[in-house]
């Protein structure tokens, strides 16, 4: 038994078309009571026109093969529209090589009053490290060369990573992508290739008696989080730690120049001093000699 709602939920197609104009014109004249002329005048048009089309999967189709319904020409079709809506129409998914990604960072600090700032001015570098080959991370680009383990991404693991990453490219003078944290706080980095990253703090941000430092730390495109879902759009906020500025109490004074330096040399133009030792050298050369000429004589 065919279901009426299931045939009232299909796409059929019943259209009907009908024109109908009737006038009738009547007159009567009464001459006396026993006379009377009457005039009738009628005019009437009609017309009408009917189409209706089923559904293929209309119930009263059932017993009819698939080819007579026409589902099977409809569904190849159906299946090209669909493919060129699909192709022309709808944007392709881009290919892993070609997805880029933005990494945004917002860098705050608190106060020793327990108050949130914005740290301004923050100078932070970000260098591509690593990308996934077979599903495993590997060294990229400059860095194959640093004798650093990826295999170990808990959270102690990127930490070390981090630092040794790190000192590699201060060791090896590497640069990257630089950016400065504006009075929000915020710095943003576009068009990222999918990979693995490393973001360092190039100078520490003075606040009042002290200084705010974040150490380098990983950054991974796309974010996969625990559900498998894929986010190129990544935020951070690095962590940092503050330190007041030491200042020594007692600051090494200037060495003091010796008030009669001795002199090593004589210079040119000092005569007096040349007179002096000369004629110091000519009295002690004639003691001695009458020194000599008294005891020779006596001998």
């Amino acid at each position: 038994m065919a279901n009426p709602l299931w045939n009232a939920s299909l796409n059929n197609y019943d259209k009907s078309d009908e024109t109908g104009f009737t006038n009738n014109f009547i007159i009567e004249w009464f001459a006396t009571d026993d006379l009377r002329a009457r005039g009738k005048f009628g005019i009437t048009k009609t017309s009408s026109s009917a189409e209706e089309r089923l559904s293929p999967e209309h119930s009263d189709f059932d017993d009819e093969e698939e080819m007579k319904k026409g589902i099977g020409i409809g569904g190849v079709f159906l299946m090209i529209v669909t493919f060129i809506l699909f192709y022309f129409g709808i944007p392709q998914p881009v290919s892993a090589s070609e997805r880029v990604g933005t990494l945004t960072i917002y860098y705050h600090g608190v106060t020793q009053q327990g108050e949130p700032i914005a740290l301004s001015g923050a100078e932070f570098s970000l260098y591509k490290v690593g990308e996934k080959v077979k599903n495993k991370w590997e060294l990229y680009g400059d860095f194959k060369k640093a004798e650093v383990n990826l295999e170990d991404m808990t959270s102690s693991g990127q930490k070390k990573a981090a630092e040794q990453l790190h000192d590699f490219a201060v060791k090896e003078k590497l640069e990257g992508e630089t950016r400065a944290t504006g009075n929000d706080g915020k710095v943003v980095f576009h068009s990222l290739e999918e990979g693995m990253y490393l973001c360092s703090s190039q100078n520490d941000v003075s606040y009042e008696n002290g200084k705010f430092h974040s150490a380098p730390f990983l950054v991974f495109l796309p974010e996969i989080d625990e559900n498998g879902n894929c986010f190129y759009e990544v935020t951070v906020e690095p962590k940092n730690e503050w330190g007041e500025i030491e200042v020594p109490q007692n600051p090494p004074q200037p060495e003091k120049e010796p008030e009669n330096p001795k002199r090593d040399d004589v210079e040119t133009g000092d005569d007096k001093d040349i007179w002096e030792q000369l004629l110091l050298l000519s009295a002690s050369a004639g003691i001695i000699a009458a020194i000599g000429y008294r005891k020779r004589k006596w001998i």
